[in-house]
Formats: C-alpha cells, structure tokens, sequence
C-alpha cells in the first residue's frame, strides 16, 4: 500500500450524509460498552466515562456515543450474520468495527469544522438549489420506493433530509472556492511535468501518542541503520527487507516504482523529487513515522501539455485539487480544539 493521504471527495448525495475520507490523528483508538459487543464483543468507548454519552468535543460541539452507534448499527447488524454464520472471525469483525468507528468518528469531526468554514466564508445555497437536488435524489430511488419511506427508516424527516442537502451543496462550493486556481495547465505543471520518480524507503513507525522520548529512540534506530547502509555493511534493499515497517514495500526492498507527484504524503513527495540519485537521504519525518530514502531513477515526462488529452488533464486536475483538499482539511484539523472526554 503507498503512502498515500488524499481526501475521497464524493459528489454524490447520500442518504447516510456526506462522504469525506481523510486522515486525521484526532481519533481515540477505542471508547466502553455499547451494542457493538452483540456483535463481536467489541468494547468501542471502554476509554470515556460510562455515565457520560458525549465522548469528543470539537471547537465546543459535541459527539455522542449515540450518535456513532446510529451509525454503525447497520454493519454491525451485517457483521452479526456474517459471525453466526461463520463468513468472519470475531479478530475480523472487530477490525472492521474499529475501521468503520473510526471513519465514522473523522466524518463527524470534519463535518463540524467544514460547517464552520462554510458560515465563516460565507457560503450560500438558494432554496432552488436544494429543491432540484432533492429531484434528482428521487429520481435515483428504486422502482417502488418513496422517499418517506426511506427517510423513515433512516429516523429523519424531509426537513432534515434537506438540511444535511444543503451543508452538503455548501461543502462542494466551499470546495470550489478553495481549488479554483487549479487549472489543466497548472495541474500539468504541478504533476506532469517533473515526471516520475523510482525509489526505495525504509520506515520506522511510531505511535500518534508516543512521547518525545520514544520518538527520539525510534530516530535512533533509523539513524543506526542508515549509517551502516552508507558504510556498506548492509544493502539498502537488504536493510528494508529487515528492518522497515511498510509491508507494501519491505518485501520489494523498499521500492516503489513510477511515483507521480502528489501520490505520496507531502514530506515524501518532497525529498523523493530533490533528492539526488542513489545517494541515501537524510531522515524524513511524516505521519507515518521516519524514513530514510533513496532514489534510484527519474523518468521524464512523456508528453507535453499540448499532447495531453481532455481525460488525461481532467484526472490530474482531479487528483491535485484532491491534494489541495486534503491540506485544506489538515489545516482545520491543526487548528482544530478537539477534547476526549
């Protein structure tokens, strides 16, 4: 798996609400009992105070326990079928809970803070807007299904429905606002144009939470190691095989082939597109740990912006405003005063 932090921008309505996959270190790792154990034995808010339903605060608003379980009822419903008849192990069922909590929780959390950005740039969305998206939303419904009904099943009203269809509408052109410099010439420029990059890396990962002293130590380690690489004690390849935590590259040693712009977290982009060949780089630091990195080749472009198709220029404007989201939304969580309570 590459190193990858994008935001998933989706400009489909959905009924459950507005999907936005991203990053973010605000989250717990676990919270105390709830329904989710009568599906796995899975304990998800075991760390908040059990007379409390409210477990994070984000810039003074809150998020309940209730909240995240109305969320998570329908897969855990799913995932109890799937354990009585034996299609997953309790050890899957709960990683997958885990997983799901845990996007459940960042949705709720950027939810917040892009609701602020909207009324701090004072967004707009006429009420025609709101009515012509909600046409096209039954327009999608199966054959025989109103509306109502689902929004029933949902516990939400039509109210509510075009409540969550406007933030959602305001989100997007908050989202324009903030990409409307990215064009296909400059997209190419950004992404294109550098070419790709082959190169190799050796991470040491530590905890969100670790301390300064056990980061130190983590650093330690990939110093050591990274000083036998330069005295050919060891191989590059051969020290990744070893030592490194990414499983997407260790046992490749450390190699990732045709690296675009932009596909790895910024700190990685970065050094692999400075750096010079072959030489073993200084430690990098990024949201997955440290990293020592070597370059083994660069391609160049193998078109000109004149030689690219509409489809082509369209994908790569797509993937940098992605990558322009993805730091707008990081920025909000830097920010951010979020309270485990």
């Amino acid at each position: 798996m590459r190193i990858t932090k994008t935001i998933v921008l989706s400009s489909v309505f959905a009924l459950s609400g507005f999907g936005l996959a991203q990053e973010t270190n605000s989250v717990p790792e676990k919270e105390a009992g709830t329904p989710a154990e009568s599906a796995a034995e899975i304990d998800l808010f075991s760390a908040t105070k059990a007379e409390s339903d409210v477990f994070l605060r984000v810039n003074g608003k809150e998020i309940t326990k209730t909240e995240v379980m109305q969320e998570l009822t329908p897969l855990l419903v799913q995932l109890q079928q799937a354990l009585t008849s034996g299609i997953v192990s309790e050890e899957q069922a709960s990683a997958i809970v885990s997983q799901a909590r845990n996007e459940i929780i960042n949705e709720m959390i950027q939810k917040i803070l892009l609701t602020k950005a909207v009324e701090d740039e004072g967004i707009q969305v006429e009420s025609s807007e709101v009515d012509k998206e909600l046409e096209a939303v039954k327009a999608d419904l199966p054959e025989g299904e109103t509306l109502e009904s689902i929004l029933e099943m949902q516990g939400m009203t039509m109210e509510d429905l075009k409540k969550e269809i406007n933030l959602q509408m305001a989100i997007l052109k908050l989202f324009d606002k903030k990409t409307e410099g990215v064009t296909p010439q400059k997209a190419y420029e950004m992404l294109v144009k550098p070419g790709t990059v082959t190169a190799s890396h050796i991470l040491i990962g530590f905890e969100e939470d670790a301390s300064d002293e056990e980061k130190a130590a983590k650093k330690a380690e990939l110093e050591k190691i990274r000083t036998d690489i330069i005295a050919e004690k060891i191989t590059f390849a051969d020290a990744a095989k070893q030592y490194s935590e990414d499983p997407g590259s260790k046992e490749e040693g450390g190699e990732y082939k045709d690296i675009s712009k932009d596909d790895m977290v910024p700190e990685f982009d970065a050094a692999i597109f400075s750096q010079k060949i072959d030489e073993v780089g200084e430690i990098v630091e990024t949201s997955f740990g440290y990293h020592i990195i070597k370059v083994s080749s660069r391609t160049p472009a193998e078109k000109s912006f004149e030689e690219m198709t509409e489809e082509e220029l369209e994908e790569f404007v797509v993937k940098r405003k992605n990558r322009v989201l993805g730091e707008y939304v990081s920025g909000l969580l830097d920010k951010a005063k979020i309270e485990e309570l």
